[in-house]
């Protein structure tokens, strides 16, 4: 009170009424006292209240938010030892570089296991080749043993029991050559049979070589156009080997012996006639043939330097060819990916970088992007896909298996994640403003705060973030709102702070 006095006294002026008594003299103001109390220490009093509720604020929000932590790791961790906690720790720790010395031999590995499928291809397609080869081969050597079997039956018939010494001898002879070519035959086909054992052996060999367990392990095997090409060589040679066996047995003079023939000396002139006639005629259509050979000759030289001048072209139009099959996601693109997809796949996954830093944030370090390049179903082309990692898994999966809530956190974490992309790559250009049209009733409250806090700093950063949303708790976070009401006459909006 006497401090109060002492404040009024100090404001009296000689000649004016006082405030308490109204009298316009003075005789005897009062005093202050040294340890009166100022405005100025009340005051000051007021601010170090202030500070200190706001101090004790922060202290007990802090012993919360620590508290929280304490119980959460105390749910997650139990009361088991610190040190088995460490030594957990450690083995996890020790499990991820073993991961990630694992991981880095992923590509490695991928490249062995293409290589081993190509060859098991090769092999497959090779023993397939050789199987046919030998079922071709056994069938010429019965279709030979055959034709064997019946020559010696012919053979037999028309040598027969009678004649003349020249005819016999004729007959000798002929059934010499015969003999000699159905050696000829086998011999060839005993080579057919042991270049088939050995191409089977080979084919083995190569097989187990290759890495396989055995010859049925390796049916993908491819000839190569060499060994093609031998085979055709093998194929015509029989072919022409059995046509001039069929011709020699189908010449009137072998068909017609019964073993009972005398010689026709007029005949056979006659013959011998004919047959220079015919001796001529073929030199002649000869000396033709060679003229039109030298004529073919010069024409091929020409159309192979007409030839040779084209390959450059040729070569060039191959290799634009196949790099345009290759820009078009064919060829030798094993992705089967597009250079537009490509590119764009080089985008998203930028955007998924960005992106994942959000929504480490938004799950408490759980979830993360993933890019795939895998190509889909049924043949469609890939390149443009996003996968989840889950760290508490250890685990990449589609994100078509999370939740609505985690749905919804990590499309915020890709808009905010392209935002960053487009300001990065666009001069510093920023986007200002945002809208989020619902998806916060899907989020639990740690979830929530967590989505909350990322866009509380968007907001700090002078971004304008706007929500639209019917959760109750967004009221308490969100200091301006705007409050839709309806009405029979219409909405109506409200401003509300």
């Amino acid at each position: 009170i006497a401090g109060m006095a002492a404040e009024l006294a100090a404001e009296l002026v000689d000649g004016q009424e006082c405030a308490v008594c109204g009298s316009t003299e003075h005789p005897a103001p009062a005093r202050p006292a040294p340890d009166t109390v100022t405005k100025a220490d009340e005051d000051a009093a007021r601010e170090a209240e202030q500070r200190a509720e706001a101090a004790l604020a922060r202290a007990i929000a802090a012993v919360a938010e620590a508290a929280e932590v304490v119980a959460a790791l105390r749910q997650r961790c139990g009361e088991r030892p610190l040190d088995d906690l460490v030594a957990e720790r450690d083995a996890a720790r020790s499990a991820h570089d073993a991961a990630a010395t694992e991981a880095g031999e992923l590509d490695r590995r991928r490249t062995q296991v293409d290589t081993l499928e190509r060859l098991d291809a090769e092999l497959q397609e090779r023993l397939r080749g050789t199987e046919a080869e030998v079922a071709e081969i056994a069938q010429a050597d019965a279709v030979a043993a055959a034709e064997a079997d019946e020559i010696r039956a012919r053979i037999h018939a028309a040598v027969g029991d009678g004649g003349s010494l020249v005819d016999r001898r004729a007959r000798l002879a002929a059934l010499a050559a015969a003999a000699t070519e159905l050696l000829d035959r086998r011999a060839a086909a005993v080579r057919a049979r042991t270049f088939a054992d050995e191409r089977a052996r080979d084919a083995e060999q190569a097989a187990v070589d290759a890495g396989f367990h055995d010859l049925d392990a390796a049916l993908a095997a491819v000839r190569s156009d060499a060994r093609l090409a031998e085979i055709d060589a093998l194929v015509r040679a029989a072919e022409e080997a059995r046509a001039v066996a069929a011709a020699t047995l189908a010449e009137p003079e072998l068909a017609a012996l019964i073993g009972d023939e005398t010689a026709d000396v007029a005949a056979r002139q006659d013959a011998a006639n004919r047959a220079a006639a015919e001796l001529h005629a073929a030199l002649t259509a000869a000396s033709e043939a060679d003229r039109r050979l030298t004529d073919i000759d010069k024409y091929t030289t020409r159309l192979e330097q007409e030839d040779a001048k084209l390959a450059p072209l040729r070569a060039e139009q191959n290799e634009l060819a196949g790099l345009a099959d290759v820009i078009a996601g064919g060829g030798q693109n094993s992705r089967k990916m597009s250079l537009r997809s490509y590119v764009l796949a080089a985008r998203l996954e930028e955007v998924a970088e960005a992106a994942s830093e959000r929504l480490r944030r938004m799950s408490g370090g759980r979830y993360e992007f993933v890019h795939s390049d895998a190509a889909g179903s049924h043949g469609k082309r890939g390149g443009l896909g996003l996968d989840i990692h889950d760290e508490y898994t250890g685990m990449v999966r589609s994100t078509k298996t999370l939740s609505g809530g985690e749905s919804f956190q990590a499309s915020l974490a890709l808009a905010l994640g392209l935002a960053d992309v487009v300001a990065a790559e666009s001069g510093g250009l920023v986007l200002d403003t945002m809208f989020i049209d619902e998806g916060f009733g899907t989020l639990d409250a740690d979830a929530l705060d967590s989505v909350m806090g990322v866009l509380d700093e968007l907001r700090a950063g002078g971004r304008v973030v706007g929500v639209v949303s019917h959760v109750d708790e967004m009221r308490q976070r969100i200091p301006s709102r705007l409050h839709v009401v309806r009405g029979r006459a219409g909405s109506t909006v409200e401003i509300a702070s």
